[in-house]
């Protein structure tokens, strides 16, 4: 940084010590050498003396001494010398004082600006981020329905379609035909699981008490709620219906308190058979056990998964494009999203297609924390798009990996108690020596043995009776705390489909409380890969308007990179062009921002009537200034 000096005067004095030389030299006051020599040392002596003092000296008159004009004039130019010195290093100073308030400006202008370069850098970081941030005010929605849609700002031949909730695609130029209709739904015997809730228990803490014996009268869930194990709730297409599928795990020491015994379901009504096979609405194999015709359902999926795979066949061979899942959120979505791991189709039942996307992951709540860090997630449903294909059969893997802690309850079996009477000689009570022979009371049975054991199909074949079953048994119920892996569907539909050329979704109106500074959008599309993409098309465009759809401005979403398209926009932003950030669009409207419109183009090759992308939710992410 240049700098002014900040004083003068030194150099000043010098040259007025300098000039009173030269003048007596040319008055030709010095005339030889020996003056000259003389006089320099009286300079270098006066300046040494006077340096940074006043150069006036007093040179007093002695009492007699006659009256010396020189000497009254050698003063009073001193004096004079010294005013225009002090006038010089005053002008000097009000330079620099103007020099130094000028810099000073400039570099608290440059700071203020800097500063605001890096808010705002700070803001993109936030709309960035994937953290909880109280600064960021976020809209959007998750397309359960279509209250958040203004359907009047969209013209009849481009309205969208909500093929399920959650899902969104192109508006659809026919009704869709649903061919799950009359087909033949079974389990594959890769499956490892049980249809139906059927060990889970009420409230163990409400259960009331037997007041003749004493003990409590556990209720299964499924004698209240339904056991929700009939396939065909899979392919009805009612938002009431629905199946669960699932495994339990029982601790090894609650199996050994309970002798290991009544953990098993029968997988043929006949006891001493080994078929695999049963009859629920259509033929159903179970997998395989350690006992052959025995289900042990509580020691937990093999590999800690449960797999439902399951087939499905139209009869005869179909045209279809859309095959949907709607999951059901069981025990208030405490499991984690169910994994549709692959979709196959096939029109002969032993060449298979696979269908784009796999592994799936389907939530029922938004706030997962499971379904925020999944790789490929679905809010409310997913739906699987493709190419128009010749197909009989359809087969859908499912997962379920996470668990739930819950109650089980367990059936249980005693001999029935008795008692008899035995004739024992015991001492007399009352004379020494003697003995009395007396009848004593003496419990039998109460021992825990094998009971009845339920049909697969079946599994609440005895549930509900807690007396004398049959001879001398009597049934127990009791229950332990374990893990209990489940998947829920609502619904699976497989559907023919013919879609518009383009469709737009424009959102009600966002009320900010504040002014908008900046934002961001994300959303979660599928654009099926058959849509070409070498060309920089765009099958799914965003847009945000700050003044109720006068202007539209296009925004790319952030997890999109490289489009040419801005993936933050920021309205009436007041820092400098040159502070201004790479990528961030800046865009100054008439008023403050204070509402915020989203518009999704929806579009398809022309082609490809059959095919639409999927829209299922997007999230605005708005930075208040």
């Amino acid at each position: 940084m240049t700098q002014l000096a900040p004083t003068v005067t030194q150099y000043s004095q010098l040259m007025v010590l300098v000039q009173e030389f030269m003048d007596d030299y040319l008055d030709g006051d010095l005339t030889d050498i020996q003056l000259i020599d003389e006089k320099i040392h009286d300079i270098v002596s006066q300046y040494v003396a006077v340096n940074g003092r006043p150069l006036l000296g007093l040179e007093e008159f002695v009492w007699g001494e006659p009256a010396e004009s020189a000497k009254m004039n050698r003063m009073w130019t001193r004096l004079q010398s010294d005013i225009n010195i002090v006038q010089d290093q005053l002008e000097v100073l009000r330079a620099a004082v103007v020099f130094v308030h000028n810099y000073v400006v400039t570099e608290v202008e440059l700071a203020r600006n800097q500063n605001a370069q890096a808010s705002n850098k700070l803001k993109t970081l936030q709309l960035y981020s994937t953290a909880h941030d109280a600064n960021i005010i976020q809209f959007g929605d998750y397309f359960a329905n279509l209250d958040f849609v203004d359907l009047t700002l969209i013209p009849d031949d481009q309205k969208i379609s909500l093929l399920n909730p959650g899902v969104i695609s192109l508006g659809r130029d026919n009704q869709a035909v649903n061919l799950t209709d009359n087909l033949e739904l079974r389990i594959l015997d890769t499956s490892n699981g049980v249809p139906g809730n059927n060990q889970e228990i009420l409230d163990p803490t409400t259960a009331t008490t037997d007041p003749v014996e004493g003990k409590k009268l556990y209720v299964f869930k499924t004698q209240v709620e339904g056991r929700h194990g009939d396939l065909d709730h899979v392919t009805d297409a009612e938002p009431n219906t629905w199946l669960e599928y699932e495994s339990y795990q029982v601790t090894k020491t609650d199996r050994v308190k309970a002798k290991d015994l009544n953990f098993v379901y029968r997988i043929s009504d006949n006891a001493n058979s080994n078929t695999t096979a049963l009859d629920i609405a259509g033929p159903v194999l179970m997998p395989s056990t350690d006992t052959p015709g025995l289900f042990d359902w509580a020691k937990g999926p093999q590999g800690g998964i449960l797999k439902l795979n399951l087939e499905f066949d139209m009869g005869e061979a179909k045209t279809i494009n859309t095959i949907s899942f709607v999951p059901f959120g069981l025990e208030s979505n405490k499991n984690a999203p169910i994994k549709v791991a692959l979709v196959q189709t096939s029109d002969n039942g032993t060449d298979w297609t696979a269908v784009s996307p796999q592994n799936v992951y389907i939530a029922t709540d938004a706030n997962l924390q499971a379904a925020r860090s999944a790789d490929n997630v679905s809010i409310g449903s997913a739906l699987f798009t493709f190419d128009e294909r010749t197909v009989r059969y359809v087969r859908v893997n499912i997962e379920q990996k996470e668990s739930i802690n819950c109650n089980i309850v367990h059936l249980y079996y005693e001999t029935k108690k008795t008692v008899v009477y035995e004739k024992k000689t015991i001492p007399h009570p009352t004379i020494p020596g003697a003995t009395v022979t007396q009848d004593i009371p003496i419990t039998k049975g109460g021992d825990r043995v094998l009971g009845p054991i339920p049909p697969i199909h079946e599994p609440e074949r005895y549930y509900g009776d807690n007396g004398l079953v049959a001879g001398d048994l009597v049934q127990n119920v009791e229950y332990f705390i374990g893990k209990r892996w489940a998947i829920g569907i609502r619904d699976i539909l497989i559907e023919a489909s013919e879609y518009k050329p383009t469709s737009i979704m424009i959102s009600k109106p966002f009320r900010i409380p504040g002014v908008v500074d900046r934002v961001s959008i994300e959303a979660d599309t599928f654009v099926p890969p058959n849509f070409p993409t070498d060309d920089g098309a765009l099958w799914v465009k965003f847009f945000v308007t700050p003044n109720d759809g006068l202007d539209w401005y296009p925004i790319s979403r952030i997890q999109d990179d490289f489009l040419g398209i801005p993936e933050i926009i920021a309205f009436n932003d007041p820092i400098p062009a040159d502070f201004r950030e790479i990528g961030v669009q800046y865009i100054k409207t008439n008023s403050v921002v204070n509402s915020l419109r989203v518009k999704v183009e929806l579009s398809r090759p022309e082609d490809l009537i059959s095919s639409s992308p999927i829209f299922k939710s997007y999230k605005l992410k708005v930075v208040k200034r």
